[in-house]
């Protein structure tokens, strides 16, 4: 039996109007995944069932199924443009996503950078996508007290 995987991604946003937009429409696009957490990241996007808290979106999945890299990996055309154009209430350019991931019962998490990157960032034409892994971060999430236990 597998653990559950708890995914919790975390960017600025101070309106969700623009990002549903963007992501309903990628949500089409991401159909013929089996990313079953990319689909209802998009899903609860693009209905704006979301919270956001501080001028931060947040949210957050657990399941067993999921897979936090492939998640992080068939959502990179949506990162790319949810950072390059600047969607209306969205990120900007030079900030980021963070994806949060922990298995369940561990006592350390992971996590992936999403971001804009390029000697001058005011130079968008020659900056890319960067995505960042990082192992074992000091940060401890209880997905028992999520789930209620």
């Amino acid at each position: 039996m597998s653990d559950n995987i708890l995914l919790h991604l975390f960017f600025t946003c101070v309106k969700l109007d623009g990002v549903a937009t963007l992501a309903d429409n990628y949500l089409p696009r991401m159909q013929v995944t089996d990313e079953a957490a990319a689909l209802q990241f998009l899903a609860d996007l693009s209905s704006q069932s979301i919270r956001l808290s501080n001028g931060t979106l947040n949210w957050t999945f657990l399941s067993k199924d999921a897979n936090p890299e492939a998640f992080v990996t068939c959502l990179r055309p949506f990162w790319e443009e949810l950072l390059r154009s600047e969607v209306e209430g969205g990120p900007r350019f030079y900030e980021q996503t963070v994806v949060l991931y922990q298995m369940e019962d561990a006592t350390s998490a992971s996590s992936f950078e999403i971001r804009m990157s390029g000697k001058d960032l005011s130079d968008r034409a020659n900056c890319r996508l960067a995505i960042r892994h990082f192992h074992n971060v000091s940060l401890f999430i209880q997905i028992k007290h999520l789930q209620g236990k």
